[in-house]
Parts: structure tokens; sequence; C-alpha cells
């Protein structure tokens, strides 16, 4: 970790926080927000999640009848893309939010999508599957809320079957000046929108602090290594502002 970050997060008090009250904290903003996320999401983005995660869900190799886990699932946009990619797999869509998850599950309902849909609402840290359970395991932008991330990919690492993969599309720090200058403006405002949009200040608050204090790409790099994934490769959007981290377990 750079000593500027380092100083960032210590200021925030990211690094004292309690690990109990950021899961509370982080439970908080998500039942609050839910009702608007998917909205809030396309605003916040300019328009662009979407893109990001077709992207991610494109490196997943899909066969016939695969198991894939859409883990911190939400409101179900990746379940949706990944069985649009191929609708012979299975999708198990696990979030710890049941507001979030009742919302992507009506959506896939309205969308006539659930044969191949299976729910369960868990942490990333204690997942209720078996071993050697699925082929991929993706996670879109709920990474960053894990209260204990390396825990969290060691269930990863659990619950893949050898020769799996992982793809963990994620914010991380945009590395050039001009993308600095223009993220941070527009980052302060997020609150505010969220405030117009849905009367809620405080949950999109957390969601900008969170970005800021999350861990750099070549940190996580060095986890996903740690945990014992091989292979790891790292694809940038927004000169790194959004990455999508890939590895196999061997």
């Amino acid at each position: 970790m750079n000593g500027q970050n380092h100083k960032a997060k210590a200021a925030f008090g990211y690094e004292r926080i309690d690990p109990k009250e950021k899961t509370e904290r982080v439970q908080n903003v998500f039942d609050n927000s839910a009702d608007r996320y998917d909205l809030m999401n396309e605003i916040m983005s300019l328009g662009m999640h979407m893109g990001w995660k077709r992207k991610a869900v494109e490196y997943a190799q899909l066969l016939s009848g695969d198991q894939v886990l859409d883990l911190a699932c939400g409101t179900c946009d990746i379940t949706r893309i990944l069985i649009e990619k191929n609708k012979t797999i299975e999708v198990f869509a696990t979030d710890p939010n049941m507001s979030m998850m009742q919302l992507g599950r009506d959506q896939l309902l309205d969308q006539g999508i659930y044969q191949q849909v299976h729910f369960a609402c868990s942490f990333a840290e204690n997942l209720p599957y078996a071993d050697q359970s699925f082929q991929v395991v993706i996670c879109a932008f709920g990474f960053r809320n894990f209260t204990h991330q390396q825990n969290a990919l060691k269930e990863i690492y659990r619950v893949l079957k050898s020769g799996g993969q992982i793809i963990i599309l994620e914010f991380s720090q945009p590395q050039s000046t001009l993308m600095q200058m223009l993220y941070r403006p527009y980052a302060k405002l997020i609150p505010q929108v969220g405030h117009w949009v849905s009367g809620q200040t405080s949950s999109y608050q957390y969601l900008v602090d969170s970005i800021d204090n999350h861990i750099s790409k070549n940190e996580l790099i060095d986890m996903f290594k740690v945990t014992g994934f091989n292979a790891v490769r790292v694809t940038e959007f927004l000169s790194g502002l959004v990455c999508i981290h890939r590895g196999i377990k061997c």
C-alpha cells in the first residue's frame, strides 16, 4: 500500500472500524437504498456499469450444465447476464441482504428467469455450499463491502472446483492524474444526487467512502495469490478506476 493511500484510510478511520460495525453499516446501507439501487447505479456510473458487468461475464468460460455462483448478487444483474450467455447453466445467487435479493428475485421472475436460479441469503465469509461446487464464482461490486476479505477469498477457493474461475469486478484507484482530477469532484456530488433521487445521503456517502478506502488492484492481486489462485490477470477501465480481477484454482 502506498503511503498516501494508507494515510487516507487511517484518516477516514477505515482501519479502526469494528468488523461488526462494518457489517451492520453495510446492511443498513442496502436496506435503505434497495428500491432505488438500480437507478442510482445508472446515474453514478453514467450508464457504464452494465457494460462492465457484461465484460466480466464475457470472461467466464461456461459449458453446458455448469454451476455458477453470483456472489453478492444484489439485484441480480450478473445472474441475468450469465443466463443470457448460456441458458443451460445453473446460477446460485447469494447475498447477505434480503431486501436486495428479494428485489433481484422479483425482477428475474418478471423476466421469466427462474428455473435455473437458486437463492441463498449468506455472507461471503461463510458460504452454505459444499467444497468444489462451482465452475465459476463471480462477484460484481460487492467485494469491497465484505467484512473479512481474505476469509471471503478462502471460501471462494473452497467452493470452486479445480480449474474453476474467480472473477471479481470492483472499483480501485485511478492511476492517471486526469482521471483523478475528473473523479474526485464527481464523487463529491454522488451523496447529494442520492438524496435527490432516493432521499438517502448517508448511504451514498458510504458507497463513495468504500471506494476511496478499498485496497488497490495490486493488493487484491496479492490476496488472490496468497489464497492459492494462479494465472491472475487484471483488466482496467477508466485508468484503473474499475478493474476486473481474474484467477484460476489449480
